[in-house]
């Protein structure tokens, strides 16, 4: 080596990702990671081991969180606490939001 730099080897191995997977943005995964089925990772999360099937995980380094039944549950759960409304209620809200009349 010229000027006694240092050796690197690259280790490259093969990420396996399995059905219905959710990948937030900006996610890192490391080589030779095993991505189970129906499983959630959050965005900018730094997966370092394998994640098992329907898991929902996140964070540096990603953790387990709950379960995909659990997280659908708490989605629903929070769906219904949003307010429903039709098409009329919808431009009513935006025209006192935009402080427009007309729209």
């Amino acid at each position: 080596m010229r000027g006694g730099g240092a050796s690197f080897n690259y280790l490259m191995d093969k990420i396996e990702v399995g059905d219905n997977v959710l990948i937030g943005a900006f996610t890192t995964i490391r080589y030779g990671v095993k991505i189970g089925t129906n499983c959630v990772i959050a965005s900018g999360s730094m997966v370092i081991k394998d994640v098992p099937d329907n898991s929902v995980v996140g964070g540096n380094p990603a953790k387990f969180i709950c379960s995909t039944d659990e997280f659908v549950e708490k989605r629903k759960q929070k769906q219904e606490m949003m307010p429903q409304w039709n098409n009329g209620d919808k431009v009513d809200y935006y025209r006192r939001l935009w402080g427009q009349e007309n729209i």
